[in-house]
C-alpha cells in the first residue's frame, strides 16, 4: 500500500497526515487518518473514535486530532467499516452497511487497528508506540472504547466525551426495533433517511454482562476520562458521572464543562473553533500526555 503524506499546518513544526486504508470486520475497509506529530522522536499513540451517524471527518474530530498531535500524540482518526461513508465523502453511500451496523463490528475493526499498529503495518510505524496506546471515543465511540477495554490489554488509557451509558441510551429504542425490524432516523448533517437494524439489537442480547459498561468499567486498570457538557441534550450529563464511578480499578479523572452540548458548540463544517472544544482539547492532550508519556 502506497501512503501520500502531507501537513496539516503551515511552518516548520507541523504535523503530518497520511491516509491509510485496513481490512476492518466482515471484510470492509476501515478508512482513516494518521496524523503524527512534528517531534522526530516515538510517539504515543491514540485511536480517536466517532459517534453515531459520524465518521472520521464528522465536526470536531479532524480539527482535535491535529491539536493532539501538535502536542505530541500520534492521533489515528478513523472511520468505523460499516458507519456507511466510505472514502473522503460525507454522505451515507453506503447505508445498507449502517444498517448492518453492531458494536462486535465496531469492537472487531478497533481490534483491527490494534493489531495493526502492533504488527507494524500502519504507515511511519517505526515512529509509533504501539506499547503506548490510548483511546478516545465521541458519543457511541466511547461506548465501544469501553466495550473493547474487555477484550484487550492494549488500552492503557480512555477518554469518553458526552458518551452514554449503556449501548441504547434510549431505552424506547430496543421496543421500536422490535416492533418495525428497523428504525428509521436522519442524520441531521446530510438530510438522508437511514435505518438502525435488528442486527445492533441482535448482538446487544448475545453480548449480555459482556456489554455491561458498569462491570467493564470496574475491571478496567488504565487510566479513565470522562468529558461531558451540562447542557448536553442528547446524551445527558449524569451518565458521564455515573461512569466515573464505575471506574474503580485506575486513575479516574472527570470534566464536566457549563452549558454547551453533545459536540461542544462545534458545528460540522463550521471553521474555526469554539471555547469548549478548546477547553476538552487541552483537557484530552494533558491527559494523553500524563498517562501515555
Amino acid at each position: 500500500m502506497k501512503f501520500l503524506a502531507r501537513t496539516c499546518y503551515t511552518g516548520p513544526m507541523s504535523p503530518t497526515l497520511i491516509p491509510f486504508n485496513l481490512t476492518g470486520s466482515q471484510q470492509q475497509p476501515i478508512r482513516g487518518y494518521l496524523h503524527l506529530p512534528p517531534q522526530e522522536e516515538r510517539a504515543a499513540v491514540v485511536l480517536l473514535a466517532h459517534g453515531f451517524k459520524g465518521w472520521s471527518g464528522y465536526g470536531f474530530l479532524p480539527r482535535m486530532a491535529e491539536a493532539l498531535a501538535q502536542a505530541g500524540l500520534a492521533v489515528l482518526r478513523f472511520s468505523f467499516s460499516h458507519c456507511g461513508i466510505t472514502g473522503d465523502g460525507s454522505t451515507f453511500d453506503r447505508p445498507d452497511l449502517f444498517e448492518r451496523d453492531t458494536f462486535a463490528d465496531q469492537i472487531a475493526d478497533t481490534l483491527a487497528l490494534i493489531t495493526a499498529l502492533r504488527d507494524g503495518k500502519l504507515p511511519a510505524a517505526d515512529r509509533l508506540d504501539a506499547a503506548q496506546l490510548g483511546m478516545v471515543g465521541h458519543s457511541r465511540g466511547g461506548v465501544t472504547a469501553i466495550l473493547t477495554s474487555g477484550q484487550t490489554d492494549a488500552l492503557k488509557a480512555i477518554v469518553t466525551l458526552a458518551a452514554p451509558q449503556r449501548t441504547l441510551h434510549d431505552p424506547h429504542v430496543r421496543d421500536q426495533i422490535r416492533a418495525m425490524g428497523r428504525l428509521p432516523v436522519v442524520s441531521s448533517r446530510t438530510g438522508q433517511q437511514l435505518y438502525m437494524g435488528r442486527s445492533i439489537l441482535d448482538d446487544i442480547e448475545a453480548a449480555g454482562d459482556r456489554y455491561d459498561l458498569h462491570q467493564l468499567l470496574a475491571r478496567y486498570r488504565g487510566a479513565y476520562l470522562a468529558i461531558h457538557c451540562e447542557g448536553d441534550d442528547t446524551v445527558g450529563v449524569e451518565a458521564a458521572r455515573n461512569l466515573a464511578t464505575w471506574h474503580t480499578a485506575g486513575p479516574t479523572e472527570l470534566l464536566i464543562l457549563p452549558g454547551g452540548g453533545h459536540t461542544f458548540d462545534f458545528r460540522h463544517g463550521q471553521s474555526g473553533t469554539t471555547e469548549l472544544l478548546e477547553a476538552v482539547t487541552a483537557r484530552v492532550a494533558a491527559f494523553g500526555l500524563k498517562y501515555l508519556t
